[in-house]
């Protein structure tokens, strides 16, 4: 199984100068609880993720202020980044990064897969190669019912 078959599409993405504060709406507003940052809306290379730690991590524990900071300011860029031709095996590769920002062959911005989620269908997959049958027709060599 191949990265590209897990990974979500469009999730929200911003340009590392949009102020914080409409990066804060864009992570409220969705499920997943991080935002890509990416370079350029032309190039669309990723550059790093924010979530809500992220920020936190810049605004309480370096006492940054909040006014005036960007995405570029607050992104985490502990995120690991995989061709979405790769193997699956490969997002396990570096244990400290939850976030897997899958790219096309031109490391442009494709998707994102969850760490969680490639550990849980790698399991799936070994559960699976597990208990298959080793081969779907077995022949004995004995004819039957007398036939030959």
């Amino acid at each position: 199984m191949l990265v590209q078959d897990l990974v979500k599409l469009y999730p929200p993405i911003c340009t590392e100068d949009m102020p914080l504060e409409k990066v804060y709406e864009l992570l409220a507003s969705t499920k997943d609880g991080m935002v890509v940052v990416i370079e350029s809306e032309t190039h669309r290379t990723p550059i790093g993720v924010v979530n809500a730690n992220s920020i936190c991590e810049q605004i309480i524990r370096r006492k940054r202020d909040p006014r005036g900071l960007a995405a570029g300011n607050v992104l985490d860029a502990s995120y690991m980044r995989v061709e979405g031709t790769a193997p699956l095996s490969v997002c396990v590769e570096r244990p400290n990064a939850d976030t897997v920002v899958v790219v096309d062959e031109n490391r442009r911005f494709a998707g994102v897969v969850k760490r969680a989620q490639v550990m849980e269908m790698i399991g799936r997959l070994e559960r699976a190669e597990k208990f298959a049958p080793q081969s779907a027709v077995a022949y004995s060599g004995v004819p039957i019912m007398g036939l030959a």
